[in-house]
């Protein structure tokens, strides 16, 4: 084989190895690929900002603009990605291997108040397109928090006004979660919850500071987890977490016409009154 002979095939190798690592993707269910790009739209119920512009893609709601997309990984729990929403609300950032993030947007308002306008989806398997954040996507993730909140361990749930002064430094111990961030794509939000995030979000309002989206949220939780163990009833003293049957005694006072005493028969159930008898 000549010197030029040799010099084609090495060309025709190196071609054929280059085109087969191109066709090579990774596994459905794997984690995500480092540096692989994912896109997505962050949308409203009502426009906040008089900054943004069309997106015939979202569908449910109005573009929210030029926030930040903070994408918490669900294996190290920790701030993995930084980007940022267009004015249409798309994004476009590179994953960092995690299997799965739980993302927050966020965006003051009014501007220098302290207070934000949130909206959240988890995302697993990240690759290519993952969709939609809304309010729908906010309320899912609301059950997330609340139940490792409530059954968890050593869990805060995300508060954009807090966080804000800490360069968005939260954080999460995956292992002490009840629900892992993969299974929040699976969870379903009841019709009071929903109406209630999309309600704050309408009104340009972080749905995490709405006590009734709290409320709601935690009534999944606890009918997914069961009531904490000794907790009694609000305001009650808890007991000691026994499964004993609760005996509520009534006591019945009856006026007697005319007066002078008297008998009720029978002693149960409906009375009369026996004039006379003592």
């Amino acid at each position: 084989m000549n010197r030029k002979n040799l010099l084609l095939l090495a060309v025709i190798i190196a071609g054929t190895l280059a085109i087969m690592a191109g066709c090579t993707s990774p596994q459905f269910g794997a984690p995500g690929t480092t540096g692989a790009a994912i896109t997505g739209r962050v949308a409203t119920p009502e426009s906040c900002f008089s900054d943004a512009c069309d997106n015939p893609f979202i569908t449910e709601g109005k573009p929210l603009p030029g926030a930040m997309a903070l994408f918490y990984g669900g294996d190290s729990g920790k701030l993995k990605i930084e980007g940022e929403t267009g004015c249409d609300g798309a994004f476009e950032v590179n994953t960092t291997g995690e299997g799965s993030y739980v993302l927050y947007v966020v965006r003051e308002y009014p501007e220098g108040s302290g207070n934000y306008v949130v909206v959240k989806k988890g995302i697993n398997n990240p690759r290519g397109d993952i969709g939609e954040a809304n309010a729908y996507t906010t309320s899912q993730v609301i059950i997330w928090e609340r139940a490792n909140f409530l059954y968890g361990e050593d869990f805060t749930p995300f508060n954009a006004s807090w966080y804000a002064q800490y360069d968005w430094k939260w954080s999460f111990a995956p292992a002490k979660l009840v629900l892992p961030v993969s299974e929040i794509p699976n969870l379903e939000p009841s019709t009071q919850l929903y109406n209630a995030v999309e309600e704050a979000l309408s009104e340009c309002r972080d749905p995490q500071e709405d006590n009734r989206v709290i409320h709601f949220a935690d009534q999944i939780a606890d009918a997914t987890f069961g009531a904490p163990a000794g907790g009694g009833a609000a305001g009650g003293g808890g007991g000691g977490g026994g499964g004993g049957t609760v005996v509520t005694t009534y006591t019945l006072t009856m006026a007697v016409d005319p007066e002078g005493g008297g008998s009720t028969d029978p002693t149960v159930g409906e009375h009369t009154y026996n004039e006379g008898t003592v």
